[in-house]
């Protein structure tokens, strides 16, 4: 944190959009994984296989 605080505005606030985007991207990834739970394990397992 402390290394975050000494970098530029912009900087810093390029930090905050890449982690916020990448949230966005985890977060979207597992609503449509759960969403496709319902059509059964056999998707699931198809098109979810990489995911731990």
């Amino acid at each position: 944190m402390i290394a975050l605080a000494k970098l530029p505005i912009a900087d810093r606030l390029l930090v905050g959009v890449i982690l916020a985007l990448t949230l966005a991207v985890a977060a979207e990834a597992h609503a449509v994984c759960s969403i496709l739970c319902i059509h059964g394990e056999a998707m699931i397992d198809q098109i979810c296989a990489g995911r731990g």
